[in-house]
């Protein structure tokens, strides 16, 4: 067993379940984990040589099942991502700014959507999201800066449109949790009035609010 190829196929399935374990309070998904149960099964087994044959069928199912699963999860973060970096993108509105600026944005957003693809461990991806809207805020308030200390060059003006006034509600600390229960229509009211009242209030002094979810 510990020379012939069995033993790559057992280490292989050490692997997969590693990556249950790092992942299974994130997942709630009955066919995962029917999959993951059986492979530790065998894992566990004293002697599990005569078994070791079912165990690449079921690396197999776990993978593809897995693979299904981070694919959702990617496309989320993956539109934050495009978003913020669109977001930035928008306020290169000079060939003076893009030039100091576009190729550094373009750079870390496209490291950024690398590293989205190179993890499978699901408590990142989604803190990528949170990476996304630092890197966002961050270049946001240098190019601000930038424009600010920046005089415009002799024989031109300055930029009589002013920059919009910005704020960003996460619905979160309108909610006070991350997960709310309905159970009842009323209850979808009283949601969608607090989060109606709470963008109201915010656009009184801004003139554009991004949602966070």
């Amino acid at each position: 067993f510990f020379q012939g190829s069995q033993k790559a196929i057992f280490e292989e399935s050490c692997v997969v379940w590693d990556v249950y374990e790092s992942n299974r309070n994130l997942i709630s998904d009955s066919i995962l984990s029917e999959k993951a149960s059986e492979i530790n099964k065998i894992l566990q087994m004293p002697s599990p040589y005569s078994n070791i044959r079912r165990l690449p069928e079921l690396n197999k199912e776990f993978n593809l099942r897995f693979d299904e699963i981070l694919d959702d999860e990617r496309g989320i973060v993956e539109n934050d991502i495009k978003n913020d970096l669109n977001d930035v993108l928008a306020r290169l509105t000079s060939d003076e700014l893009k030039n100091k600026f576009e190729n550094e944005v373009n750079s870390k957003f496209s490291r950024l959507k690398e590293k989205l693809y190179s993890q499978k461990n699901i408590a990142i991806i989604k803190g990528i999201t949170t990476e996304s809207r630092n890197l966002r805020e961050g270049f946001i308030k240098n190019i601000d800066n930038f424009v600010v200390v920046t005089p415009p060059k002799p024989g031109t003006s300055p930029d009589p449109q002013p920059k919009p006034k910005e704020v960003s509600v996460d619905i979160k600390k309108i909610t006070s949790s991350s997960r709310v229960k309905i159970e009842s229509e009323a209850e979808i009211d009283d949601l969608l009035n607090r989060i109606k009242a709470k963008l109201k209030e915010e656009l009184q002094d801004n003139d554009i609010v991004n949602l966070e979810l």
